[in-house]
Protein backbone atom coordinates (compact mmCIF):
# COMPACT_ATOMS: atom_id res chain seq x y z
CA UNK A 1 0.00 0.00 0.00
CA UNK A 2 1.35 3.61 -0.87
CA UNK A 3 1.21 6.20 1.47
CA UNK A 4 -0.93 7.84 -0.50
CA UNK A 5 -3.36 5.27 -0.79
CA UNK A 6 -3.29 5.20 3.20
CA UNK A 7 -3.40 9.25 3.26
CA UNK A 8 -6.79 9.11 1.01
CA UNK A 9 -8.35 6.18 3.18
CA UNK A 10 -7.59 7.63 6.68
CA UNK A 11 -9.18 11.22 5.02
CA UNK A 12 -12.06 8.79 3.59
CA UNK A 13 -12.77 7.45 7.27
CA UNK A 14 -12.61 10.91 8.57
CA UNK A 15 -14.98 12.73 6.71
CA UNK A 16 -17.61 9.65 6.54
CA UNK A 17 -16.93 9.61 10.68
CA UNK A 18 -17.54 13.80 10.68
CA UNK A 19 -20.64 13.36 8.70
CA UNK A 20 -22.13 10.96 10.93
CA UNK A 21 -21.38 12.74 14.23
CA UNK A 22 -22.88 16.11 12.75
CA UNK A 23 -26.19 13.83 11.61
CA UNK A 24 -26.35 13.00 15.44
CA UNK A 25 -25.43 16.53 17.07
CA UNK A 26 -28.01 17.93 14.78
CA UNK A 27 -30.81 15.31 15.91
CA UNK A 28 -29.94 15.92 19.19
CA UNK A 29 -29.59 19.86 19.68
CA UNK A 30 -33.39 19.58 17.81
CA UNK A 31 -34.43 17.92 20.65
CA UNK A 32 -33.22 19.24 23.17
CA UNK A 33 -34.75 22.49 21.56
CA UNK A 34 -37.83 21.02 21.16
CA UNK A 35 -38.04 19.90 25.15
CA UNK A 36 -36.99 22.87 25.88
CA UNK A 37 -39.57 24.54 23.93
CA UNK A 38 -42.53 22.22 25.39
CA UNK A 39 -40.97 22.72 29.17
CA UNK A 40 -41.88 26.72 28.41
CA UNK A 41 -45.21 25.92 26.67
CA UNK A 42 -46.13 23.79 29.37
CA UNK A 43 -45.20 26.65 31.70
CA UNK A 44 -47.20 29.25 29.91
CA UNK A 45 -50.37 27.14 29.67
CA UNK A 46 -49.57 25.35 33.08
CA UNK A 47 -51.80 22.59 31.36
CA UNK A 48 -51.28 18.58 32.78
CA UNK A 49 -52.72 17.59 29.62
CA UNK A 50 -49.70 19.27 27.98
CA UNK A 51 -47.01 17.78 30.22
CA UNK A 52 -48.68 14.26 29.28
CA UNK A 53 -48.77 14.79 25.94
CA UNK A 54 -44.76 16.10 25.97
CA UNK A 55 -43.25 12.89 27.95
CA UNK A 56 -45.70 10.77 25.58
CA UNK A 57 -43.69 12.48 22.51
CA UNK A 58 -40.00 12.55 24.67
CA UNK A 59 -40.52 9.22 25.38
CA UNK A 60 -41.98 7.65 21.46
CA UNK A 61 -38.86 9.95 20.05
CA UNK A 62 -36.29 8.56 22.14
CA UNK A 63 -37.36 4.83 22.48
CA UNK A 64 -37.85 5.05 18.52
CA UNK A 65 -34.81 7.63 17.83
CA UNK A 66 -37.13 9.64 15.85
CA UNK A 67 -35.52 12.60 13.41
CA UNK A 68 -37.27 15.97 13.87
CA UNK A 69 -39.58 15.21 10.64
CA UNK A 70 -40.78 11.99 11.86
CA UNK A 71 -41.67 13.91 15.71
CA UNK A 72 -43.96 16.40 13.50
CA UNK A 73 -45.23 13.65 11.62
CA UNK A 74 -46.03 12.31 14.72
CA UNK A 75 -48.02 15.68 16.58
CA UNK A 76 -49.18 16.49 12.65
CA UNK A 77 -51.15 13.09 12.85
CA UNK A 78 -52.06 13.75 16.46
CA UNK A 79 -50.39 10.11 17.62
CA UNK A 80 -51.01 10.97 21.09
CA UNK A 81 -54.45 11.57 20.63
CA UNK A 82 -55.39 8.78 18.35
CA UNK A 83 -53.31 6.39 20.62
CA UNK A 84 -55.75 8.04 24.17
CA UNK A 85 -58.78 7.51 21.84
CA UNK A 86 -58.20 3.62 20.65
CA UNK A 87 -58.78 0.32 22.46
CA UNK A 88 -56.09 -0.78 20.26
CA UNK A 89 -53.09 1.67 21.45
CA UNK A 90 -50.34 -1.01 20.95
CA UNK A 91 -51.81 -0.96 16.77
CA UNK A 92 -52.27 2.84 16.07
CA UNK A 93 -48.33 3.04 17.41
CA UNK A 94 -47.44 -0.06 15.06
CA UNK A 95 -49.25 1.86 12.17
CA UNK A 96 -47.27 4.71 12.59
CA UNK A 97 -43.90 3.34 13.25
CA UNK A 98 -44.49 1.47 9.88
CA UNK A 99 -45.69 4.82 8.32
CA UNK A 100 -49.55 2.70 7.33
CA UNK A 101 -51.01 4.99 9.48
CA UNK A 102 -51.44 7.89 7.57
CA UNK A 103 -53.46 8.09 4.17
CA UNK A 104 -54.02 11.56 2.23
CA UNK A 105 -57.45 12.07 3.79
CA UNK A 106 -55.52 12.14 7.13
CA UNK A 107 -52.93 14.53 6.34
CA UNK A 108 -56.10 16.92 4.08
CA UNK A 109 -58.87 17.24 6.74
CA UNK A 110 -58.73 18.86 9.48
CA UNK A 111 -58.33 17.93 12.42
CA UNK A 112 -60.79 18.22 15.94
CA UNK A 113 -60.92 17.10 19.27
CA UNK A 114 -63.84 16.48 20.14
CA UNK A 115 -63.64 14.43 23.95
CA UNK A 116 -66.94 16.64 24.33
CA UNK A 117 -69.49 14.47 21.91
CA UNK A 118 -69.02 11.18 24.58
CA UNK A 119 -67.86 9.13 21.94
CA UNK A 120 -67.27 5.88 23.16
CA UNK A 121 -63.98 4.20 23.22
CA UNK A 122 -63.20 2.13 20.09
CA UNK A 123 -60.49 1.53 17.79
CA UNK A 124 -61.84 4.08 15.05
CA UNK A 125 -65.21 6.15 14.57
CA UNK A 126 -66.68 6.33 11.06
CA UNK A 127 -67.28 9.90 9.90
CA UNK A 128 -70.94 9.34 10.48
CA UNK A 129 -70.71 8.54 13.62
CA UNK A 130 -69.07 11.99 14.65
CA UNK A 131 -71.55 13.69 12.19
CA UNK A 132 -74.34 12.12 14.42
CA UNK A 133 -72.20 12.97 17.50
CA UNK A 134 -72.53 16.65 16.78
CA UNK A 135 -75.84 16.56 15.99
CA UNK A 136 -77.40 14.58 18.86
CA UNK A 137 -74.95 17.04 20.94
Amino acid sequence: MKISNLLQQIQETHQWFSGQAARQINTALTLRNWVIGMYLFEYEQKGEDRALKRTFYETEAIVNNWSVRELRRAMDSLLFERTGLSTDKQGVLDEHRSGTGLNPADVIKAPYVLEFLGLEEKPKHSETQVEQGIIDH
